[in-house]
């Protein structure tokens, strides 16, 4: 199974015959997706992505969710009973990180394309993504002159998110964030400003984040409720990763969910049972490109 995630869509279509008639020609053409990229605006950030899979759909029946990886395109099985079809792409991330929890992303526009029917031809193509054009990005931090975790909740002055210009550290522009842990526990905390949940509306709201880290450490916010009340939630652990990672973090139902007026977002240490597992305790995090995503209210 190294192309298609899975067809249950096709297996319908060719079960049922979607309510077409019997003379539907059942001799495919075939799109080869070799890659899929990104494209951004100067207000959009850096043009990094975690895109695994493409969700197709042809003249508006789904078809399945198909992996593309650069060792590994996805040929894509196309049936139409007309001279011209019609094929949409949508990006597909890994919810959470989560490799068995594929989602596409609500924030990339699909891409439609309409051809000529070709049976038994192969047609190969490469797929550059965009954002939608109502998309906000109420956080857009690539610290390159800024640093949007500036409030340091753990008491210790002395242990601070930095940005360093290090070439041999920074994978996006010129600078990236950085955390340098050398105590056992090294539980630090810092926090953005405070947003308020309703600038959300009804949409969806994701965070992007691309890291690298020795360590394990935190995600998460500190929501506020109408009488001041916090509650802290600790919404991630990200594993040690000796290579740049992209993530797409869905905090739709955590902060569109009612309960929150305001909050902030965090970033911490790891929680005390890792700290007091096996795996590594000290050592340095980076991570840059930080979003907050979510539709126009």
């Amino acid at each position: 199974m190294r192309n298609i995630v899975f067809v249950l869509g096709l297996v319908w279509v060719l079960i049922t015959g979607c309510n077409l008639n019997d003379n539907f020609d059942q001799v495919p053409m075939f799109v080869q997706v070799n890659s899929v990229d990104l494209i951004t605006t100067d207000n959009q950030g850096a043009n990094s992505h975690a895109i695994r899979d493409v969700w197709v759909f042809v003249d508006g029946f789904t078809v399945g969710i198909f992996e593309v990886t650069p060792d590994n395109p996805a040929r894509i099985p196309v049936l139409s009973e007309d001279d011209i079809v019609r094929v949409e792409f949508f990006a597909g991330i890994r919810n959470n990180g989560l490799t068995l929890n594929p989602k596409d992303y609500p924030f990339y526009e699909r891409i439609t394309l309409e051809m000529d029917f070709r049976p038994n031809e192969v047609v190969e193509m490469d797929l550059v993504f965009e954002y939608k054009d109502d998309i906000v990005f109420s956080v857009l931090e690539d610290f390159e002159n800024s640093q949007v975790y500036e409030n340091d909740i753990d008491g210790d002055e002395d242990k601070f998110i930095t940005i360093t210009s290090d070439p041999d550290e920074v994978a996006y522009g010129l600078s990236c964030a950085k955390y340098v842990s050398d105590t056992i526990p090294d539980l630090f905390g810092q926090t953005t400003d405070f947003f308020e949940t309703s600038m959300f509306g009804a949409s969806e709201v994701y965070l992007e984040i691309d890291f690298k880290s020795e360590i394990p450490f935190i995600l998460g916010y500190v929501g506020f409720d109408e009488n001041g009340n916090f509650t802290t939630d600790f919404t991630i652990v990200l594993n040690s990763t000796d290579v740049w990672t992209k993530l797409y973090l869905d905090l739709s139902a955590a902060l569109n969910g009612g309960d929150f007026e305001a909050f902030q977002l965090l970033v911490a240490g790891a929680p005390l049972d890792v700290l007091n597992s096996n795996i590594e305790k000290t050592g340095i995090i980076l991570f840059d490109n930080v979003k907050l995503v979510h539709q126009a209210n």
